[in-house]
């Protein structure tokens, strides 16, 4: 079975270790109770979570009321603290050029 990463900088007031709440999709049957699974700290503020799946449901919240919208992903990606979703890890110049291209 394919491995699926996804990666995601939480924004500056959001609290403590991110979680990921996921759902079955068509080929993934797992699913979590809320909050979700805490999420693995990586490097530069990033934060990992593996599923055994190709593709996968799912909304990042730091367990006190904040949540992103629901996402769906099918190939491993990395969403930054302004919601913005990459197929690479971002350098810090790529995220500045396009934060300057579309400001939130």
């Amino acid at each position: 079975m394919k491995l699926l990463t996804v990666h995601f900088k939480k924004p500056v007031d959001w609290e403590g270790i991110p979680y990921i709440h996921f759902w079955p999709t068509a080929e993934h049957g797992a699913f979590s109770n809320w909050p979700g699974e805490l999420m693995q700290a990586d490097e530069d503020g990033w934060f990992v979570f593996r599923f055994e799946a190709s593709s996968a449901n799912f909304v990042f919240n730091d367990g006190h009321g904040q949540q992103t919208g629901d996402y769906y992903r099918d190939r491993e990606g990395w969403l930054d603290d302004d919601g913005r979703w990459y197929n690479s890890l971002p350098t810090a110049s790529e995220r500045a050029a396009v934060k300057k291209m579309w400001p939130t």
